[in-house]
């Protein structure tokens, strides 16, 4: 089975919320182990992608900064994220407009832009478009199905 889940949102804090929640706080203990599992296997990307006016401004490898929780080492029985490294290298404010609930992301030129990412975005887009939100695709379809599982950081 082939999926990716595509959070889009607009804020910093989204993205905190949200990987709080996945890798630690989720109300479905099997999700969390779920999600640190697929975090720990070298097939697994966790990339932030920054986009700005529909162009791919700048990128930040998640995995480094989620240090998830090892049973086997008394030393890590709980794990973090390494908020510090994230806020440096995550910005604070995006420029220009901001996409908010109801809109598609719209991408530029997503083959230039993501040429060198390991992402299924290309493959994805233009043809299903994400929308501000959850985003999961699955074998081709597109859904909101993350939202059934995650608390939305942006409900509004």
């Amino acid at each position: 089975m082939d999926w990716t889940t595509f959070f889009v949102y607009n804020r910093r804090d989204h993205i905190r919320l949200l990987l709080t929640e996945l890798f630690f706080d989720a109300e479905d203990s099997d999700r969390v182990e779920s999600t640190r599992s697929d975090h720990v296997d070298d097939h697994e990307t966790s990339d932030l992608w920054v986009i700005e006016g529909g162009r791919l401004i700048g990128h930040v490898d998640l995995r480094p900064l989620i240090d998830v929780p090892d049973v086997f080492d008394p030393e890590n029985d709980e794990g973090r994220i390494d908020w510090q490294a994230f806020d440096a290298a995550v910005h604070a404010d995006l420029r220009g407009p901001l996409l908010g609930r109801g809109e598609e992301l719209r991408l530029l030129d997503v083959d230039q832009d993501f040429a060198a990412a390991t992402s299924d975005l290309p493959t994805l887009y233009p043809g299903r478009r994400l929308v501000y939100g959850m985003n999961l695709w699955m074998n081709g379809e597109l859904s909101d199905e993350p939202a059934a599982y995650f608390t939305d950081p942006d409900p509004s």
